[in-house]
């Protein structure tokens, strides 16, 4: 808590960075019209091969379905909170882009669709893989050159910060700058799978994106754990030499 303070405090009193991600508030420039986003139907077989590891299931609350029928194509940023944070001035070639990207879709049921809707992540989180979300949201807002209001930001880079795997490089001063440092070290690393962070939940108890030598042995991890392994990246090897747990 104590870092993501120091951040905060930087960044009031810091100067405007130019950057991927603006902090600058939401306009609407002309109004939100849902037809200039359009996306086949089809993309969800796509959503599903791709980034559901053949699953239908929705990563916002973890619930399997049995049928395509009983879920909703999910625009991790919403079409609406997009055109609102900057894709509202763009072409159209563009807005048809974002609204079929599979970087931005996943799969949700339609009740949890119509609560989430155009809400930012200040307004709504899943129940579910909140760093997923989160990291999700800013990789999309910096590929898009999007804003985020301050309140917002200030929430996404407190989640990233305080609960999800640490990236210790970005833990700069503006609050765009940090944003961005995120979704570039986002961009270079592979996306985990649905089931990775499936994996990591059920070790890690505490919900804090790491799991300690304790979690792991009470999991059933084999001990010591190796670099090899899945859960290597998520634990601490203070010696480095690429065994934790010894």
């Amino acid at each position: 808590m104590r870092t993501f303070c120091i951040i905060v405090a930087a960044m009031l009193f810091g100067g405007v960075a130019t950057a991927q991600i603006s902090i600058s508030l939401e306009s609407s420039c002309p109004p939100y019209n849902r037809a200039d986003y359009p996306y086949p139907q089809s993309i969800e077989l796509r959503i599903i091969a791709e980034n559901l590891d053949g699953k239908i299931v929705s990563p916002y609350t973890g619930e399997v379905f049995s049928d395509r029928s009983q879920t909703d194509i999910e625009h991790i940023v919403a079409l609406s909170e997009a055109h609102n944070s900057g894709l509202c001035g763009r072409d159209a070639a563009t807005k048809r882009q974002f609204a079929s990207d599979l970087d931005n879709l996943t799969l949700a049921s339609p009740s949890v669709n119509r609560a989430k809707s155009g809400k930012n992540l200040l307004n709504w989180l899943p129940e579910q893989h909140t760093c997923w979300f989160v990291e999700a949201v800013v990789q999309v807002k910096a590929k898009y050159s999007l804003s985020m209001d301050f309140a917002e930001a200030v929430k996404a880079l407190q989640i990233l910060t305080e609960n999800c795997l640490p990236r210790t490089a970005c833990h700069l001063l503006n609050l765009a700058d940090a944003l961005n440092c995120y979704a570039d070290s986002l961009a270079a690393e592979s996306p985990p799978s649905l089931e990775a962070t499936d994996r990591l939940e059920s070790v890690d108890t505490d919900s804090n994106g790491r799991i300690t030598c304790a979690e792991a042995r009470a999991a059933g991890l084999p001990t010591p754990v190796r670099q090899e392994h899945w859960a290597y990246p998520y634990m601490t090897d203070r010696d480095g030499d690429g065994t934790v747990c010894e």
